[in-house]
């Protein structure tokens, strides 16, 4: 199914205005088995929160949003709002923020494998990755799928 489709359904479904729209459709992660990975702990309500490089230049969802999160296929397979959002340094990033994420059960690995995701985000905007970056993370809940 299209994602406008899929979208048009989730709104007719929900009673929502015609005219809404949905801040985005993506697939969390890099290569296919991390994609559909990340989506399979957003489907069991494992991930509720997800973290990316902070740019003043780049839009960014706020409370209330939707977005249309999209498997290794590019098929929509569910739909998250945006709960909350905060911006701070990547180095104070703790477990009990992480966790929310459902990625990692140890803070170092988080740190770990984050670095390396935000380092080619950065390295695609122009930017080289530091620990004093700002990271936006953003907390959301499954409503649809």
């Amino acid at each position: 199914m299209d994602i406008n489709t899929y979208w048009n359904i989730f709104k007719k479904n929900n009673n929502l205005p015609d005219n809404l729209e949905y801040f985005d459709a993506f697939g969390f992660g890099i290569s296919d088995e991390e994609i559909d990975e990340l989506l399979n702990l957003v489907l069991i309500g494992k991930k509720k929160a997800t973290t990316s490089i902070y740019l003043k230049e780049e839009k960014y969802p706020k409370v209330g949003d939707y977005s249309i999160v999209l498997d290794s296929k590019q098929e929509p397979r569910c739909i998250i709002q945006t709960e909350r959002t905060s911006i701070f340094p990547f180095k104070e990033m703790t477990y009990d923020i992480c966790k929310k994420e459902g990625e990692d059960e140890v803070l170092d690995t988080w740190v770990a494998t984050h670095k390396k995701i935000l380092t080619l985000d950065c390295k695609d905007y122009g930017y080289t990755f530091n620990e004093d970056m700002d990271i936006f993370f953003e907390e959301f809940k499954l409503i649809y799928k």
